[in-house]
């Protein structure tokens, strides 16, 4: 995640993302199977889309939205099923390599991919849909009912923006299902990464205090004071004094 962004592939960033949480998942054999996908695609972005969402029957897991197995890229592609996000990296995975320019766009609420080709937005949860701006602007109305999409909301994202919105999903869904490995997991990667804020940090304090960890969140505070601006320093710092006196 450190890299130029521009030469992240992003399924593979979503693939070592997915292999922190599940040991011995090999990547590149999971990258091989773009390979397989796209050698049965024509080079056109109609010809990825209907041999992905109609011929191999790719779609949303609006059934199981919250299961955590639809952030991860290998189980997707074993189950054919994900959420918009994860099927959005499989469309730009695969036209990639037969020669399209699909890129993620991250749309609040609704991760979309884009063919910059053709200006022809794809919503792989509903089953690889092709929408133009009209299109995109009432699946928005039907999401966020009185708010208006303006053009920064279509932006393409790169590669580290969309592995923390697939973290910020995770530990959603740890949430929910009150799950404190994933969250620890989920928030501890988050705090690893290049753009990562005070806020992910005191997030991840709170991870491990839910898992009963109280000297490894009080360890987590005096990094994140060690590195947070002057004004948010002392209250870190006094926050990690309440949390240690827990232990005694």
């Amino acid at each position: 995640m450190s890299a130029d962004e521009s030469s992240i592939l992003v399924e593979e960033a979503a693939l070592v993302l997915a292999s922190a949480f599940r040991p011995g998942l090999d990547v590149d054999h999971w990258l091989g199977r773009f390979d397989d996908l796209a050698a049965g695609c024509s080079p056109d972005l109609q010809g990825v889309t209907g041999h992905l969402f109609g011929d191999l029957g790719f779609t949303g897991n609006r059934c199981g939205y919250y299961d955590a197995r639809n952030s991860w890229l290998d189980a997707v592609l074993e189950r054919r099923t994900g959420i918009p996000i994860t099927l959005s990296i499989v469309l730009m995975a695969v036209g990639r390599r037969v020669g399209l320019d699909v890129v993620g766009v991250g749309m609040p609420s609704h991760f979309l991919a884009l063919d910059r080709g053709s200006g022809t937005f794809v919503d792989g949860f509903d089953g690889g849909t092709l929408l133009d701006r009209h299109g995109v602007e009432r699946l928005f109305a039907n999401l966020h009912e009185g708010i208006q999409l303006d053009d920064a909301m279509l932006a393409p994202v790169g590669a580290r923006t969309i592995v923390r919105r697939m973290l910020n999903n995770l530990v959603h869904i740890a949430m929910l299902e009150r799950d404190p490995d994933l969250r620890v997991n989920a928030t501890k990667l988050r705090s690893l990464l290049p753009d990562a804020s005070t806020s992910d940090r005191l997030e991840l304090a709170g991870a491990y205090m839910a898992r009963g960890e109280v000297l490894r969140a009080a360890d987590v505070l005096d990094a994140a004071a060690a590195e947070a601006p002057d004004h948010e320093h002392d209250a870190i710092v006094r926050y990690a004094s309440e949390v240690r006196a827990r232990l005694n």
